[in-house]
């Protein structure tokens, strides 16, 4: 039967509205003739492909998460390291003027040290270019979601898509770069 179908839904929850297609009938994905729901002019996608692009929705969804998680765990080292500067100056201005005691003197400093460790632990664990990792890792998984996706629509459409194997390799190239991060591993 070669006529237009019914509107073939493609799109992402990425934030963009779902684009609507006509397909002709032999493409659309399931069919009443065929038990394994395969129309006679429909090619078959690929389990991988269709793998690839449920993981890599998860990660592009998943990873701004972690971006968040980082950028929260910095602003509190900066936010204690500020107030414990903060009161240790308040504290060892007016504990200094009326007592000069050393002990003074060296409880203040010790408190002002910590207050400058604490606002540059993020920088000494890494968790500022971890954070800058995971910004640059969530637009790539993005992008190859995009192609992905295009990818599958193609094939859907009865075209030859792009190379399917290097869609994979960057899939994995950006599974090897993701695991050092320390996100935790696809279920």
């Amino acid at each position: 039967m070669s006529g237009w179908g019914e509107p073939l839904f493609i799109g992402s929850r990425m934030g963009s509205k779902d684009v609507e297609a006509w397909v002709p009938v032999e493409v659309l994905p399931e069919s009443k003739w065929s038990p394994q729901g395969y129309a006679p002019g429909r090619r078959h996608v690929p389990e991988r492909l269709d793998l690839c692009i449920g993981r890599a929705r998860d990660w592009a969804d998943r990873i701004p998460v972690e971006i968040s998680k980082v950028n929260r765990l910095i602003r509190r080292f900066n936010v204690f390291g500020a107030a414990l500067s903060a009161v240790a100056g308040a504290f060892s201005i007016s504990q200094i003027t009326r007592s000069p005691e050393v002990w003074w003197q060296i409880v203040s400093a010790v408190a002002a040290i910590s207050g400058a460790i604490s606002i540059a632990v993020p920088s000494t664990l890494g968790l500022r270019e971890r954070g800058e990792q995971l910004v640059v890792l969530a637009g790539e998984y993005s992008r190859l979601l995009g192609r992905l996706l295009d990818a599958r629509t193609t094939i859907l459409l009865g075209a030859e898509p792009e190379s399917l194997n290097s869609l994979y390799s960057e899939y994995d190239n950006l599974k090897t770069r993701r695991e050092p991060l320390g996100i935790a591993r696809e279920k």
